[in-house]
């Protein structure tokens, strides 16, 4: 920590924060969707010794998923799409952006998101979702 981001110190207590406003989001708009779990996809190990065991294609509970997620925004040893077809998926990407798709969004909870301090994005689908190869089977909006 201690980067400077618009003119201002980044703290150790402040990352935490808006880490776990992504992850207190992502937990909701999951649970909105009636999704439990999450399937790997692309995944990359980044590390000799990943804190996870993982292979494509692994089922991992919502509450391992989001811990994953933790260790993606940390930039850490792994690196992964998770993905629940039809109507919703998890991508996080550089500069500390994450890409949730559901067909399950609602006003309430976007207002819930911005409210935590998040800046949300309608209508702007992840640049690592493959919409014309493997993952032509998702339905939803980003």
């Amino acid at each position: 920590m201690g980067k400077v981001v618009g003119g201002e110190v980044v703290t150790l207590d402040e990352y935490l924060r808006v880490e776990n406003a992504y992850l207190s989001c992502l937990r909701r708009l999951a649970e909105r969707t009636g999704v439990t779990s999450l399937v790997v996809r692309s995944l990359e190990i980044r590390a000799d010794h990943p804190p996870f065991d993982l292979e494509s294609g692994m089922e991992l509970s919502l509450d391992l998923a989001i811990e994953v997620c933790r260790e993606m925004l940390r930039e850490g040893g792994v690196w992964c799409r998770l993905h629940r077809a039809p109507d919703f998926y998890v991508h996080i990407g550089y500069d500390y952006y994450m890409y949730v798709g559901t067909s399950a969004a609602s006003p309430d909870e976007a207002d819930r998101c911005a409210a935590d301090g998040l800046f949300l994005e309608e209508d702007w689908p992840s640049p690592y979702l493959d919409i014309e190869g493997e993952d032509s089977e998702f339905t939803v909006e980003s």
